[in-house]
């Protein structure tokens, strides 16, 4: 399914209803004003994240039950595969797209007009990565393709616009990205550019695009985490209009390194022992955990927005050290009454 940027940016009604979901979600009352909920008793032993998953983005390890590293989503813009692979992924969390315009030079693309634009889409799946393959990956150093890409950097977190880049992905080179890049609205054909080395330590590099580019330090070392807290990007069913629209939701996305999960819906999260779990199906898909683990109550009556968790639902995680953890997610709203701080009760089996 692909994302068309007129269905998001134009002055379309259907694109109007889109564009403002996805902002109001971003500014965290998505359809209605967010108010304090009453709350649930929850066992003491449970973890909440200490930070609003609405702004900022979570490394989780299992094993020390503790973030290893935060950041606020607007940090950075692209990053770039460590490993055998050369894909350049987007910060979906940002709701940002890209729109190839094919063989053309900087100068000759100045406006958005007539482009297709898309997300990556959150499964992890090499063949639903925007970018693509934007050079021929079947060499040791990737010959590119030299086209020419039009990066929209999405929004903030209040949805605010973060502006149009052009970029060309130039080459692979000792171990190292180069890639060029330029304002949209820029008339010249003389384009900024910077090179990203790749470290195996790590599953990706990252690069801001501000300040004439810069590189990141976000994510933590590969094998040092195993579940990360975030927004992104991904298509959910509006039965009001009968089809999916983009949207921009909270979830929670495996670690691409060596760690798969499996799930349990009939509420045991207490029976399932070691013997079950290594007895079960597991999948790499980025988002097997997702947001399915709780959903927006009823809105029909025109109150606000509260979201319900399912701790029926229970997640078996199994680690890049081969380690297996179960957890289930208890709420979604804070001692205050705050939503976008999920909280959750794990055990190591």
């Amino acid at each position: 399914m692909k994302l068309n940027y007129y269905y998001i940016l134009l002055n379309k009604k259907l694109a109007f209803l889109v564009l403002l979901c996805s902002i109001l979600l971003i500014t965290n009352s998505c359809l209605k004003e967010d108010k304090p909920v009453e709350k649930l008793n929850i066992n003491a032993n449970s973890i909440q994240t200490a930070f609003s998953t609405y702004n900022t983005q979570g490394y989780y390890s299992l094993k020390e039950a503790k973030f290893i590293k935060t950041n606020l989503k607007t940090e950075w813009d692209l990053r770039f595969d460590c490993d055998e692979h050369f894909n350049i992924w987007l910060n979906s969390a940002k709701f940002m797209l890209v729109a190839d315009a094919g063989i053309k030079n900087f100068n000759e693309v100045t406006d958005t007009i007539g482009y297709h634009f898309e997300f990556d889409f959150p499964s992890g799946r090499r063949d639903s990565n925007a970018i693509d393959e934007w050079g021929d990956f079947s060499m040791t150093n990737p010959l590119s393709y030299n086209h020419l890409y039009i990066l929209d950097k999405g929004r903030d977190e209040l949805g605010n616009q973060l502006g149009f880049i052009k970029m060309k992905f130039k080459d692979f080179a000792s171990n190292t990205y180069t890639i060029e890049f330029l304002d949209l609205a820029s008339t010249s054909n003389s384009p900024k550019t910077i090179s990203i080395a790749k470290n195996n330590e790590y599953n990706y590099k990252y690069l801001s695009l501000e300040n004439n580019g810069t590189i990141k330090d976000i994510e933590p070392k590969k094998t040092d985490w195993d579940i990360w807290f975030t927004q992104y990007s991904t298509w959910i069913y509006d039965p009001s209009q009968g089809f999916d629209i983009s949207y921009l939701v909270i979830g929670i996305l495996n670690n691409p390194y060596n760690t798969t999960c499996s799930f349990d819906t009939m509420d045991r999260f207490s029976q399932i022992d070691i013997l079950e779990a290594q007895s079960k199906t597991y999948y790499s898909n980025w988002d097997i955990i997702g947001y399915g683990w709780k959903n927006a109550g009823d809105v029909s009556g025109g109150g606000p927005v509260t979201y319900v968790t399912y701790p029926q639902i229970t997640y078996i995680i199994k680690t890049s050290k081969t380690e297996y953890y179960k957890l289930h997610f208890l709420d979604f709203y804070n001692q205050g009454g705050l939503r976008g701080y999920p909280k959750w009760e794990q055990l190591q089996l």
